[in-house]
């Protein structure tokens, strides 16, 4: 029997289903997404499809987390540090960068099934466009400006040459070091070529968001990589800061934050402490033991669900999300790598 067909079996058999409900009943499940996007929308064309899923993809994962988990708000995680029980199998619904498509897109199926869900939003591209690095990413991606990205990046950071993903990353770390002012003023010229405009949340969207059931917690101020950017301090504090002030009727940022580019370590979270936050996510693929009663920050690892997990029709195939999700490794909240 194929591998495929053995998750198939397993997961229709219901034994799949049934181990998770006995091993996972005091996991936290952290879900991750970037964005939303229906495959007819103008923007779909331009959007990286390694981080964007279909809203039809979407809401079957919607009905999955309904079918086998017990969804959370982040206000339920923040009060079990104090002491209050979660249900079993906790499942919590978080989305990265806040791009405009979460609100239009994302949000309506989460209020049609009642799931509350956190967007961890870039205090400031909130009324603009996309992340300096989703500009220098998307830009590399195509061979006709991928020359202009080599000579703007590498003008302003040393690299001789960006040929590789692995390449890439190592030229957005560099970017992340610069001066915000020095980065903002190249990706400025670098989307001179672009045609994409503003692509995030607007300030009437993000009131919208944050009113009907998801939270609105920090990823940054400028999306620099928190150990590598200048003012690592500046980044934390002051994108709640900002989005406490664009946020309206009285609604506040809960003391939530993910790391942009996945990028942490210790010194990392002990600044995230500093600044207030009870909880931070990385992108670190694992179930969480759920905490309890303890002090933060707790460190959270969130599984990204996109389209590795839908068949060649971009349908959600429910055996591999399960087999992707049941069985991943649970690590105790708080486990810190140094080197993340």
């Amino acid at each position: 029997m194929g591998r495929h067909l053995l998750k198939f079996a397993l997961y229709r058999s219901g034994a799949l289903a049934a181990y998770h409900r006995m091993r996972n009943r005091r996991a936290l499940t952290v879900a991750m997404f970037h964005r939303v996007l229906a495959r007819s929308d103008p923007r779909a064309a331009a959007a990286d499809w390694t981080w964007t899923v279909s809203d039809e993809f979407f809401a079957a994962c919607l009905w999955f987390f309904v079918k086998h988990y017990h969804v959370i708000a982040i206000q339920d995680l923040l009060d079990s540090l104090t002491g209050r029980e979660l249900p079993e199998r906790p499942l919590l619904i978080t989305f990265d960068d806040g791009w405009a498509d979460i609100e239009e897109y994302a949000a309506p199926l989460l209020r049609q099934m009642n799931l509350p869900s956190v967007v961890f939003v870039i205090a400031e591209a909130v009324g603009g466009r996309e992340p300096w690095s989703e500009t220098v990413r998307r830009l590399w991606r195509s061979e006709e400006t991928r020359p202009l990205v080599g000579q703007a990046v590498g003008d302003a950071t040393g690299l001789k040459s960006i040929d590789t993903f692995e390449q890439l990353r190592s030229a957005i770390d560099s970017l992340s070091r610069l001066d915000p002012e020095i980065r903002r003023a190249l990706t400025d010229k670098l989307r001179e070529r672009s045609t994409v405009r503003d692509e995030m949340l607007s300030l009437d969207q993000l009131s919208s968001l944050s009113s009907s059931g998801c939270a609105i917690g920090s990823h940054g101020l400028t999306h620099a990589s928190i150990p590598l950017a200048p003012d690592p301090w500046r980044e934390l504090h002051e994108s709640r800061r900002m989005l406490n002030r664009m946020l309206a009727n009285g609604a506040r940022s809960p003391e939530v934050f993910s790391f942009p580019n996945g990028r942490y370590n210790a010194d990392s979270i002990r600044l995230a402490g500093e600044a207030g936050y009870a909880c931070v996510f990385t992108s670190e693929s694992y179930l969480n033991s759920i905490p309890g009663r303890q002090p933060g920050p707790l460190v959270f690892g969130r599984i990204y669900i996109g389209p590795g997990y839908a068949d060649s029709n971009g349908r959600l195939r429910e055996e591999e999300l399960a087999t992707g999700l049941f069985l991943r490794p649970v690590v105790s909240a708080g486990a810190v790598c140094e080197d993340a």
